[in-house]
């Protein structure tokens, strides 16, 4: 009788054991698979494959088609100084200036995001980032621009893109210009502004800035 009761034991602690393995090989795998979801939700996204074009008119109603169709066709067929204008023309427009035909500081501060991003987009896909605020801001930045009032690295910005002591019929409307040439007709008005045109420009790059963020 001791003898079954001893091979029962035997058996059950057998049995324990085994049990205890098994339990230890699925947790041991559900930690594995818990680590694999982990990175693949966190597993950053290759903005490489992204494609620059992020706010095609497609995209949007059809309603907001007609805003932008005429602006992504002079684009397409490289009709750059049309474009500028249509550009200048749609913005001022947006903010209720069109009959003005050019835009004061304190209404780029507070320029619609969504339609600024668009129109930036539009540039940099038909002109291969050639042409666009984004890339404006970026040699701006990249020269030491920043939010603050520097004359000397403005200079140095307009000379950069090739702006500098030019009348807006002066311009190189293809691109052979210098990066960054266009968009320019953003003030509307003859020859540059100097400082007052830098704050206008540099309030444009920080409303891009804000609004990508």
């Amino acid at each position: 009788m001791f003898e079954s009761v001893e091979i029962i034991v035997a058996l059950i602690t057998l049995i324990g054991a085994i049990l205890g393995v098994i339990a230890k090989i699925v947790g041991n795998n559900n930690e594995k698979e818990g680590e694999k979801n982990i990175n693949i939700e966190n597993r950053p996204i290759n903005i490489e494959h992204r494609p620059t074009f992020i706010y095609h008119i497609v995209d949007y109603p059809n309603y907001m088609v007609d805003e932008y169709t005429n602006l992504e066709n002079l684009l397409r067929n490289g009709m750059w100084k049309e474009a500028d204008n249509e550009t200048a023309r749609m913005m001022c427009q947006i903010v209720g200036r069109e009959n003005k035909g050019y835009l004061r500081t304190k209404y780029i501060k507070h320029f619609p995001c969504k339609e600024l991003l668009i129109i930036d987009d539009l540039w940099l896909h038909y002109s291969n980032r050639h042409f666009g605020f984004s890339v404006q801001k970026e040699i701006y930045q990249n020269l030491g621009g920043t939010r603050k009032d520097n004359i000397a690295i403005w200079h140095q910005f307009e000379e950069y893109i090739g702006w500098r002591g030019l009348y807006y019929n002066e311009l190189t409307f293809n691109l052979n210009a210098p990066r960054g040439h266009l968009p320019r007709s953003l003030e509307l008005r003859g020859k540059n502004f100097g400082f007052a045109g830098q704050k206008q420009w540099v309030a444009l790059f920080s409303r891009l800035e804000v609004c990508k963020n």
